[in-house]
């Protein structure tokens, strides 16, 4: 949903307002003078306080949000490195016994999903670790904190923040940036992070904070007062610095799945060429784009049987479970136009009008749920946690996916829920039949 007019920019400047605590002291105070205070809505005066205002600070999300993100890491780093020490110890123990290395049967798909799990899981790790950082201001730049310490942004190189609203009063937004982060070690986790919530499709660099961190209206205030500061602007203007029409549709699927679906039914106003207004035109299409992207969506199912075979099975073959992998991802490749062609049937059957293209960009964003889900199903048991677990994971994201998909068609055609039940049936029965192919294969 877009930020209202009042919302956003007005509460940075609300909270910087002169206190009538301290208008009645400079009245007391200045008794012979004749000082005229300005209005708490002219800009001027907010930009002053707003100055004023600007001291070092550093800001951090809640402290058991922290230890839940870094206990979790910590687990996912010592199950992989756990499952290492099972593969490796034997090896040790017939060098220490004078066993020959070619009497010890190693399988090659196996270590293969050993070294994919252990960097799928360590990347997990740092993702978690990198989702909730600190935030640091002080005059010389931005302070962040990463695993490898901290990092400092120049304030020249912060670019416009991009704001985007969820419900219930909450915020994400990313701190853009360009250049170098002040460390020598690499930070790809600083373009990826913004990339996977949707909020850079350029690979530009940035920081992802929610209006779940401690004192998030003053953090705003605080980089928005030194950014204007290094644009060497004496009244600096809120609006220039932050942008509220971002949308970034994972970030939102993810944290606000019922304002993304919203948005997704959402029709865009244009008009015709007399400049008459036309409701209801639904988006244009660039199907090499969706369906690579699609394709994307359909890829951890294909590993899931792979690495499941890999780890459970050292005499598998592989050579067959590709080929079946191959199938699972052509399937899943075709799942998102049979969806949306269920969609367009539904309106075409109860509105008279099925929207077939809004369809097919929909449904590729609530995918995004089931294939996180899976994704962490693929780490968990290339790491060596039993396959069941990647399986519950598989049901829960089908389970949200149909449900979004009753959600989003009642929202687009604007009908009761009970008209909808045959599309999440639809929907429902294709991903099943899915798992049950992989059910049966592996």
């Amino acid at each position: 949903m877009r930020l209202q007019g009042k919302s956003f920019l007005s509460s940075l400047t609300q909270a910087v307002a002169p206190k009538p605590q301290a208008a009645e002291a400079l009245r007391a105070g200045n008794k012979s003078g004749s000082v005229q205070l300005k209005t708490v809505a002219n800009l001027q005066a907010h930009a002053a306080e707003l100055r004023l205002f600007a001291t070092e600070g550093t800001f951090e999300y809640p402290r058991n949000w922290v230890q839940i993100a870094g206990m979790a890491a910590v687990v996912f780093m010592a199950l992989a490195l756990s499952h290492l020490l099972v593969m490796v110890l034997p090896v040790f123990q017939a060098l220490l016994l004078g066993i020959p290395l070619s009497n010890i049967i190693i399988s090659p798909s196996g270590v293969t999903a050993l070294v994919v799990g252990m960097a799928m899981a360590f990347a997990l790790a740092a993702v978690l670790l990198d989702l909730l950082p600190s935030i640091r201001v002080t005059e010389q730049g931005l302070g962040i904190s990463s695993l490898f310490g901290w990092r400092r942004v120049r304030w020249d190189q912060v670019g416009v923040l991009r704001v985007m609203e969820l419900s219930n009063d909450r915020y994400i937004v990313l701190i853009p940036f360009t250049g170098g982060v002040g460390r020598f070690t690499p930070a790809p986790l600083q373009r990826f992070i913004p990339m996977l919530a949707g909020a850079s499709s350029s690979g530009e660099r940035g920081v992802l904070v929610t209006s779940g961190i401690k004192d998030f209206d003053r953090l705003i205030q605080l980089i928005v007062s030194n950014m204007s500061q290094a644009k060497g602007m004496s009244v600096p203007r809120i609006e220039l610095f932050v942008d509220e029409t971002a949308v970034m549709p994972m970030a939102q699927v993810l944290l606000d799945p019922e304002g993304a679906i919203v948005r997704m039914a959402r029709s865009v106003a244009t008009t015709d060429p007399y400049g008459m207004p036309v409701d209801d035109v639904e988006p244009e299409l660039s199907w090499p784009k969706v369906m690579s992207r699609q394709a994307l969506v359909a890829l951890p199912p294909a590993l899931l049987l792979l690495v499941f075979e890999a780890v459970s099975r050292a005499d598998a073959p592989m050579l067959e479970h590709f080929a079946w992998a191959l199938v699972l991802m052509a399937l899943g490749i075709a799942e998102l136009p049979f969806i949306a062609k269920l969609s367009q049937a539904t309106g075409d059957t109860t509105v008279g009008s099925g929207q077939f293209k809004r369809s097919v960009l929909s449904y590729l964003e609530l995918q995004a749920p089931r294939a996180a889900l899976l994704l962490l199903g693929v780490t968990l048991t290339a790491i060596g946690v039993p396959g069941p677990v990647a399986l519950v994971c598989w049901l829960v994201g089908i389970g949200l996916t149909t449900w979004f998909v009753i959600r989003f068609v009642q929202r687009v055609y604007y009908i009761p829920i009970m008209q909808t039940v045959w599309v999440g049936v639809g929907a429902l029965i294709y991903q099943v039949a899915l798992f049950a192919l992989y059910f049966g294969v592996s």
